[in-house]
């Protein structure tokens, strides 16, 4: 079985956490997301869609708790969920320039980028459902006030335009 029907055929359980909480910091909670978001987003994208999960219901439903208790523990949840969110925006980018440097010279370019597209969209739309709290709780109420979520600074904007030419 190969890496990417693993995921499917055998939902990621939770990681083992030991006595470390997950809540505590952003790094030790992208290091306990980052597993889910790998599985998610690489798993194999000539599977067939199903409603199945491709982690356990544990693992899914601690990823929730543990996002609600890191924000809740934040003095300031706005720079608390920026800096979740500035990880995951560099996250995707990182994705998608993998699949870019992935991608076939031939006659076969349009149905890779169709795959994958396809693939890619789906997996975003899971990420999307995991973050679904911190979504409905912080992130559509601020977009509805016109007030934005996310600070768009320049290191963001010269590591763009770096990743972009070279």
């Amino acid at each position: 079985m190969t890496k990417e029907t693993s995921c499917i055929a055998n939902p990621l359980p939770s990681p083992s956490i030991g006595s470390s909480n997950p809540s505590l910091s952003l790094s030790t909670l992208w290091c306990y997301l980052l597993p889910a978001l790998n599985c998610i987003l690489q798993s194999d994208s000539n599977a067939k869609h199903t409603t199945a999960l491709p982690i356990t219901l544990e693992y899914y439903i601690s990823i929730h708790t543990h996002c609600y208790n890191y924000f809740i523990a934040q003095s300031n949840s706005t720079i608390a969920l920026n800096g979740l969110y500035k990880n995951l925006d560099h996250y995707y980018a990182n994705a998608v320039h993998q699949l870019f440097l992935d991608a076939p010279d031939d006659s076969t370019l349009i149905c890779y980028i169709l795959a994958k597209f396809k693939h890619y969209s789906a997996g975003t739309a899971a990420i999307d459902q995991l973050l679904s709290y911190l979504n409905q709780h912080y992130i559509k109420p601020a977009v509805n006030n016109s007030k934005g979520w996310f600070i768009f600074d320049d290191d963001a904007a010269v590591m763009c335009d770096k990743n972009h030419y070279s």
